[in-house]
């Protein structure tokens, strides 16, 4: 049977990102720090990055998951595209993978809370969890 899901907590970063930013952090330094966060807690075993693609005046991020053991294999969870304004990039419109509507999103606090609710949705944390599992396995056979 396989791993327990982890809980990827990600209220007390962005608490402290909130404050550091005034409330005004960028939609790039929000998914970097959750990046971050997310390699943290599942120590290493799988990665965020962040793709950044412009067309006429848009920017599209793709955040993917990354698996470093596993040839670092590439799963993108989600995407964000904004059409605003350079120095803060809201609003933003957030669109799940496999998913056809997107969420829109009008301040940092907004896109941060939408975020949470994906990265804690027991889809997410299972493909998260099932990554780890596979990584930790790779670790594993390498070490025998």
């Amino acid at each position: 049977m396989g791993k327990s899901i982890p809980s990827i907590a990600m209220p007390d970063y962005f608490a402290e990102a909130k404050q550091a930013y005034s409330g005004q952090a960028t939609p790039l330094e929000i998914l970097d720090q959750a990046a971050e966060q997310l390699k943290g807690q599942t120590n290493g075993f799988v990665t965020g990055s962040v793709y950044i693609a412009t067309y006429l005046g848009s920017v599209r991020y793709t955040f993917n998951l990354v698996v470093p053991r596993l040839n670092s294999y590439t799963d993108p969870l989600f995407y964000v595209t904004t059409n605003g304004p350079v120095t803060t990039g809201y609003p933003v419109t957030v669109m799940e993978t496999g998913v056809s509507a997107g969420t829109e999103c009008h301040t940092p606090d907004e896109f941060v809370q939408y975020l949470e609710s994906i990265f804690n949705n027991g889809t997410t944390r299972a493909r998260i969890a099932q990554w780890v599992e596979m990584a930790e396995e790779r670790q594993l056979d390498s070490e025998s």
